[in-house]
């Protein structure tokens, strides 16, 4: 009867283990998109994480924030006359860009 118990108390740790492990890394990156010249906020860059369809574009004050899937994601910030910029996530949950 002991033995069972034991069992049963380690397959419900193996159990909750595989769980816990099998949730997916979800960090957001927040920061402020501005005009490397001018210094002033820039409204309407498209931010997408690179090789998806998941973007959101920046605030009137140059603002965004996106929910990226993990540190090796890469952060690809465009706008109509400028050269994008492709900039590796690496866990930071800040990452303001002048462009």
């Amino acid at each position: 009867m002991m033995i069972k118990y034991i069992v049963l108390t380690f397959l419900l740790f193996i159990n909750c283990i595989s769980h816990l492990s099998a949730q997916s890394y979800k960090l957001y990156v927040s920061g402020i998109v501005t005009d490397a010249q001018s210094k002033e906020p820039m409204p309407g860059v498209e931010v997408i994480i690179k090789g998806t369809s998941t973007g959101t574009l920046t605030q009137i004050n140059g603002s965004y924030t996106i929910e990226v899937n993990s540190d090796s994601d890469y952060l690809v910030f465009s706008y109509l006359g400028y050269a994008s910029q492709v900039i590796l996530v690496e866990g930071r949950s800040q990452i303001n860009v002048e462009m």
